[in-house]
């Protein structure tokens, strides 16, 4: 399944989130690059647990404020504005969960190993990908309404 795809199969009550021309690109983010953003962050986890990838440190997996989405949110001018909405505070805290829990599953590897870090991987992870997802795309439905 391609990036478009994925993210159109996310579900909204009970119908599929859709993307069009104007919301590739929101408030200065480049949304399809985030979903793609946070979509790797699997790969990199899997590739961490399996001893092929880069050595992940759990300081800079769980920090926030360091990826596109999280310079967006933390310290974009739009957070004066966007910021009001109650969507923007969930969309915020949904990124720190994401990245929290990017961090245990690197703590995982560390304590009990591959298995169980790989399974804490298919646990829970895609839900906080996907809740991300339907924040950033409640906010950009959100904005549009107040237009």
């Amino acid at each position: 399944m391609n990036l478009l795809s994925w993210y159109q199969s996310i579900e909204k009550n009970g119908a599929a989130l859709t993307i069009d021309g104007q919301e590739v690109s929101f408030a200065g983010l480049d949304v399809l690059a985030v979903i793609k953003s946070h979509l790797e962050w699997r790969r990199r986890l899997e590739n961490y647990v399996s001893g092929q990838g880069e050595i992940l440190e759990i300081t800079k997996v769980v920090a926030d404020d360091v990826c596109v989405l999280g310079k967006w949110l933390h310290y974009g001018p739009q957070r004066f504005t966007l910021g009001l909405y109650p969507e923007y505070a969930e969309l915020m805290e949904a990124h720190r969960r994401f990245h929290l829990y990017a961090g245990r599953v690197v703590n995982c590897y560390l304590v009990k190993g591959a298995t169980a870090a790989r399974e804490r991987i298919q646990q829970e992870f895609d839900g906080y990908s996907r809740e991300i997802v339907r924040l950033l795309h409640a906010l950009m439905e959100r904005e549009k309404g107040a237009a």
